[in-house]
C-alpha cells in the first residue's frame, strides 16, 4: 500500500518538514482565535471609537503573531543540524 507524501516525509523525520506543519498550526490556531475576536468585535454594539481601538489590537496582535512565529520558524531551521 503507498503512503502519502507527506506521511513518508514524517515518518523519515525530516525536521524541516515537521518544524513547518508545527509552526502553520500554531500560527492557524492564533490566527483563527484573533479572527474570531474580530468578528465578535466587529458584530458587537460598542461605541465606534471603542471599536476602532479593539480592532487595531486585534490586527497588531495578529501582525505580532507573524512576526514570532516566522522567526521562531527560521531560528529553528538555521540551528538544524
Amino acid at each position: 500500500m503507498k503512503k502519502l507524501w507527506f506521511i513518508e516525509i514524517w515518518e523519515e523525520e525530516r525536521e524541516v518538514f515537521k518544524s513547518l506543519i508545527g509552526h502553520l498550526i500554531s500560527f492557524l490556531i492564533v490566527l483563527g482565535a484573533l479572527l474570531l475576536i474580530n468578528f465578535i468585535i466587529s458584530i458587537s454594539n460598542l461605541h465606534a471609537d471603542k471599536k476602532e481601538i479593539l480592532e487595531k489590537i486585534d490586527f497588531w496582535g495578529i501582525v505580532l503573531t507573524l512576526v514570532i512565529l516566522t522567526t521562531s520558524f527560521i531560528s529553528k531551521l538555521t540551528l538544524l543540524p
